[in-house]
C-alpha cells in the first residue's frame, strides 16, 4: 500500500470516533454507519452488531478537519497540511488509474468502475464500535453439525477368561402398563368442567356473603346520620353557613430566562454575525439545523455566545464561537482555551453564509 494511504488511513481511525463524518478535500467524505446484527443462512454464519464507514464521493465540501489534524499532529503549517492531503489524493488516484482496485489497509477498498466512478467498499470483518469491538463472527452451521455427530457407545461383553469381545449395545426399555384411556368426549368434558362449575359456585356465594355484611355494617349508620339531620330546626339549619371553597393566592409565575437571552450574549452573537471578517473558529459541522441549533442554545445555556455559519457552496453547518480577520487571530483566540477544549476547536477561512 501507498505511504499516503497509510497515513490516511491512520487519520480517519483518529477522527472518525469523534466526527460521524470525515470530509477529505478532492476526495469525499467519510461516515460513520451502524450496522445492525445480520445472519446468513446461505454460509451459516451470525455477524455481531457494529459500526462500519460509509464513503460518499459527492460530499466534497471541506470543513478542515483532517488539515488541523495533519498540522497537530505533524507539527507543520495549515497550508502545508492541505498541500499533503492535495498530493495524497492524486496518488490515489493515479493508482485507481493503474490499478482500477487500491486497498485503505484494514478499513476497505477503493475502486473505479466501468464508468470511472469512485467507490469504496468497507471490509466485511470491519468493526469500529468500542461496545462490540473484538466479537468474531459465528459460523451456526459447523457448530450444529458438531452436536449433531455422535460415536456409538461399545460394551464389553465376556466370553471366556482370556478372550473379551464387544459389540454396540441396545438401547435398554422398561415394561410399562398400558391404561386403557375412554375416548368419550361427552364424559371428558363434563369431568374437566366439573372443578370449575364448583369454584364458580364458592365464588358466588362469598360475594352474597360480603354484600350481606357491607349492608349490615353500614346502612345503620347512614340510617342515623340522616335522622339526625332532619331532626334540626329549620332556623338552624338556615343560619348554618355554607362552608367556603379555601381562597387559594394567585401564584406568580415568572418568565424563566435564558442565558441566550442575555444582553452581553446577545451583542457578541449579532458582532460576529455582522462582522467583516472569513476566518471562524468552529466548535462542530453537523448536516441537519435542528441539530446545530440544540448544539447552540447548550452553549447559550452556559453563558458563551455562538452562531451558525454554512459555506457557500456547502451543506455543512458550522457552530462558530469567532470570527476573524486573520488567521493568526483566530489562532490566538483559540488558544486562549484549556487543552481540552482546544481539541475540539477548528478554524476554516469561508465565505459566509449567516443562519438565523
Amino acid at each position: 500500500m501507498m505511504e499516503g494511504l497509510e497515513l490516511l488511513e491512520e487519520t480517519l481511525l483518529r477522527l472518525i470516533g469523534t466526527h460521524a463524518c470525515v470530509a477529505v478535500p478532492g476526495l469525499g467524505s467519510f461516515i460513520l454507519r451502524h450496522a445492525p446484527a445480520s445472519a446468513n443462512v446461505f454460509n451459516g454464519e451470525i455477524k455481531p452488531a457494529g459500526e462500519t464507514l460509509f464513503f460518499n464521493a459527492a460530499l466534497q465540501a471541506d470543513d478542515g478537519t483532517v488539515a488541523n489534524d495533519l498540522r497537530e499532529n505533524l507539527g507543520i503549517s495549515y497550508q502545508a497540511a492541505l498541500d499533503m492531503i492535495s498530493a495524497e489524493v492524486q496518488s490515489l488516484r493515479n493508482g485507481l488509474q493503474q490499478h482500477r482496485n487500491v486497498p485503505l489497509g484494514k478499513l476497505g477498498n477503493f475502486f473505479l468502475n466501468s464508468e470511472n466512478q469512485l467507490f469504496f467498499l468497507p471490509s466485511p470483518k470491519l468493526n469500529l464500535s468500542p461496545g462490540s469491538f473484538g466479537l468474531e463472527i459465528l459460523n451456526f452451521a459447523a457448530a450444529a453439525k458438531s452436536q449433531t455427530q455422535t460415536e456409538p457407545v461399545a460394551k464389553p461383553v465376556a466370553t471366556g477368561p482370556e478372550k473379551k469381545e464387544y459389540q454396540q449395545s441396545e438401547p435398554e426399555t422398561e415394561e410399562a402398563e398400558i391404561l386403557e384411556i375412554s375416548m368419550n368426549p361427552d364424559t371428558d368434558r363434563q369431568r374437566r368442567s366439573l372443578p370449575w362449575k364448583i369454584a364458580a359456585t364458592v365464588a358466588l356465594v362469598a360475594m352474597a356473603g360480603t354484600s350481606v355484611f357491607l349492608a349490615r355494617r353500614f346502612m345503620p349508620a347512614a340510617t342515623k346520620v340522616q335522622q339526625a339531620t332532619t331532626a334540626l330546626p329549620a332556623a338552624e339549619k338556615q343560619a348554618t353557613p355554607e362552608p367556603k371553597a379555601a381562597e387559594i393566592p394567585e401564584k406568580k409565575v415568572e418568565k424563566a430566562v435564558y442565558p441566550a437571552e442575555d444582553k452581553g450574549i446577545v451583542e457578541k452573537e449579532t458582532a460576529m454575525k455582522t462582522g467583516k471578517g472569513n476566518y471562524f473558529v468552529y466548535t462542530g459541522s453537523y448536516m441537519g439545523e435542528t441539530v446545530a441549533k440544540q448544539e447552540k442554545s447548550k452553549l447559550n445555556k452556559v453563558g458563551k455566545a455562538a452562531i451558525l455559519v454554512r459555506g457557500k457552496g456547502s451543506s455543512l453547518i458550522r457552530l462558530v464561537i469567532g470570527r476573524f480577520a486573520t488567521y493568526a487571530q483566530a489562532e490566538n483566540f483559540a488558544g486562549s482555551f484549556s487543552q481540552e477544549e482546544q481539541n475540539k476547536l477548528q478554524i476554516k477561512q469561508l465565505n459566509p453564509e449567516i443562519l438565523p
